[in-house]
């Protein structure tokens, strides 16, 4: 309960309830000594849109008294004070319950009770989400009638809101994730964690398991017995765990008592610590939301669940800096305290302090960064590479009206804010380059910017359009996958020197974890930098040099992809253009079923006037050439082989130039629906 003398308490009735079933609450608020004026009222929403039974463009059930979400509004009044219920202005994605006062003020001790799941008159109830988590009502008053909320608290964000606990559902499966690399006779950071179906951790799991090498010899006793106690809140590091033989290797967790196994992820094991190792893997998730913004939960606790739940090297958030046909609602102070869009100098204050509390050089990296939106033109995801920055200097970028404007003034001042933009994908919205027809391809001016791209998240895969790759997406997304404009080998084809990561645009604050959302691709997309260190330059410069790769959230290791030992992310000059050996070595968390090398593109004319319409392939263009019609990208598969292993590795040779700049890069499909991309070597 918040309770506040002077404008009253609000509790949530019950508190805690089952996730994905449909249950029914009561926000129950009890007016406080100073009242509630006619014309003033409460507004009221969630966190994140999900767990008020709404998808992305819906509002609230606030009519329709039989169907699914039904929501009623009762008020108790000694006074004759009665309310008028609407839906509230909608922040972007969330939507609001406006509750008026009218004809008579309320007084101390009147009643308003808001319904959620009212099944009196046929409704079946609220139904919850699949995601398990405490998520907060946003609860915001207006007492005096001038339309200015306020919370009924003052303490910090969120502990002012009242807090509802969805509770994760029962064990479904054990989840081991392994460090990519360690040394002989080091230990090895090993996580294992209880999930039920939808990836929920399960913080109640206790009992005893073994680990084995994988594959299992049954000749061989267990390496390991662990016991995991209620303080470990469902969360196991194992102790100890040593090799002292190099190579790939994976672990076996067996539950005996819950009947229960799982496999790791692959890890190699190393003689020595090599420090010129350029192809240790390391693995993060940059590409996530908080309160601070639209989503679930404090930067402390992402970075928390990031490096203590899912066993990441590194992190950062993207809470939404501005929004810009919204920048003149965010600031006025009656929505401050509500759903923002936009960022001030103390938010990014306190985002900067958590950040570099939690970074840890060889342990753990963060970085400071928020994503610029512009209904059309965006999204960008700028991310600064100093700990500590010029605070000043990020709020004029937040101040910038164009994606052209606020590249140029990052350009301008990277001496003192050295950043990098990565553009993302969103519903309606692809790949959003800042130049499309006239690209900045001086990719070693220190103040380029665009570096990388995202290639998969929860709003889908986007290597090209028409394919989503067994990735289904149900968030009103189908038609912007049908096509081939501004997907990633749209970019590449039009010239574009981009590494390839993987993001999440994730709003639940449970970075590592494919948690089914708000948006229906359960995509924890990952990066994962092949660097010599762990350190905050290497780190850098793996998006810089593209040194980097994508997956769909599984921790699948591409040991290597060179083309005559030029790593991936690298343009390579003519020397090899005549022969060029391309080498592959791919090890997976479940069986590779395919893996295929994409060598340049071709494109389908979608003019249905034109002769060529989607019939002849066209080559080594962007527009057809019979009616200059830009075309539609396609990936062009140069090789291509089924196959039914964890490992797979070969090498082939390539003798054939075919544009002025050819570029390669693998896909790795496994049976599980898991996919990784490589960055591209362009061989220029």
């Amino acid at each position: 309960m918040i309770k506040d003398n002077l404008r009253g308490n609000v509790e949530v009735i019950p508190n805690c309830i089952d996730k994905n079933k449909y249950s029914t609450f009561i926000l129950r608020y009890t007016v406080g000594k100073k009242g509630i004026a006619i014309g003033g009222g409460i507004r009221i929403g969630f966190e994140w849109g999900d767990p008020l039974g709404c998808k992305i463009g819906q509002d609230y059930n606030l009519l329709r008294s039989k169907e699914d979400n039904f929501i009623s509004v009762k008020c108790i009044s000694k006074n004759g004070g009665r309310v008028i219920v609407g839906k509230g202005k909608r922040v972007v994605v969330n939507p609001t319950i406006m509750i008026h006062v009218k004809d008579n003020p309320l007084i101390e001790n009147d009643v308003i009770e808001i319904t959620f799941g009212d099944m009196s008159k046929g409704s079946k109830g609220y139904r919850m989400p699949n995601y398990s988590r405490s998520t907060h009502i946003i609860f915001v008053i207006d007492t005096e009638g001038n339309r200015i909320f306020n919370r009924l608290s003052n303490k910090k964000l969120p502990e002012g809101y009242p807090k509802l606990t969805i509770k994760p559902g029962k064990i479904e499966k054990l989840q081991v994730l392994a460090k990519s690399q360690v040394t002989v006779g080091t230990p090895l950071k090993v996580l294992v964690r209880a999930v039920d179906k939808d990836n929920n951790v399960i913080k109640t799991y206790q009992s005893n398991f073994s680990v084995y090498l994988f594959p299992k010899n049954n000749e061989f006793n267990p390496i390991i017995e662990c016991t995991v106690t209620k303080e470990e809140n469902g969360v196991k590091f194992i102790p100890n765990l040593i090799f002292y033989e190099e190579g790939i290797k994976r672990i076996l967790i067996k539950d005996e008592i819950l009947n229960l196994e799982a496999v790791s992820n692959p890890f190699k094991v190393s003689v020595r610590d090599d420090s010129n190792n350029k192809n240790n893997i390391y693995w993060g998730q940059i590409h996530d939301h908080t309160l601070f913004s639209d989503g679930i939960g404090m930067p402390d606790e992402f970075y928390n669940y990031a490096k203590n739940i899912s066993n990441l090297d590194f992190a950062a958030l993207s809470d939404h800096g501005t929004w810009v046909e919204m920048k003149k609602a965010f600031t006025k102070p009656k929505v401050r305290n509500f759903l923002r869009q936009s960022l001030l100098e103390e938010d990014i204050e306190i985002l900067e302090h958590s950040a570099r509390k939690f970074n840890h050089p060889g342990e753990f990296l963060t970085f400071l960064g928020y994503e610029w939106c512009k209904t059309i033109g965006g999204d960008i995801n700028i991310y600064f590479y100093k700990e500590k920055n010029d605070i000043s200097l990020i709020m004029k970028s937040l101040d910038t009206n164009s994606p052209q404007e606020l590249f140029k003034f990052l350009r301008k001042n990277q001496s003192d804010l050295k950043s990098i933009a990565i553009s993302h994908f969103m519903i309606g919205k692809a790949i959003r380059t800042v130049d499309v027809d006239n690209m900045d391809t001086n990719y070693e001016d220190p103040a380029h910017l665009e570096h990388v791209v995202e290639i998969c998240s929860v709003h889908g895969v986007r290597e090209y359009g028409g394919d989503k790759m067994g990735w289904d997406c149900d968030n009103g997304n189908h038609r912007y996958l049908t096509g081939g404009i501004n997907m990633v080998q749209d970019a590449l084809a039009r010239g574009y020197k981009l590494g390839l990561i993987g993001g999440s645009d994730s709003h639940l604050c449970s970075p590592g974890s494919a948690i089914k959302g708000m948006l229906s691709c359960p995509i924890e997309g990952l990066m994962a930098a092949k660097i010599k260190k762990l350190n905050r330059e290497d780190l850098w410069n793996s998006f810089i040099n593209r040194t980097c790769y994508a997956t769909t959230g599984a921790r699948i290791l591409i040991d290597e992809f060179s083309i005559n030992d030029h790593r991936m992310g690298e343009i390579v000059n003519s020397e090899i253009n005549h022969l060029r050996k391309i080498k592959v070595r791919v090890f997976g968390t479940d069986k590779i079923k395919k893996v295929l090398i994409i060598k340049n593109f071709f494109g389908l004319c979608p003019n249905r006037k034109c002769s060529f319409y989607r019939k002849k392939k066209i080559e080594g263009t962007v527009k057809c050439p019979n009616c200059g019609t830009r075309l539609h990208i396609k990936s062009k598969i140069f090789y291509e082989k089924d196959y039914d292993s964890y490992d797979v590795e070969f090498e082939l040779i390539d003798k054939n130039k075919e544009l002025e700049t050819d570029y390669y890069f693998i896909r790795v499909m496994q049976i599980d629906k898991h996919i990784a991309w490589s960055s591209p070597i362009w061989i220029s």
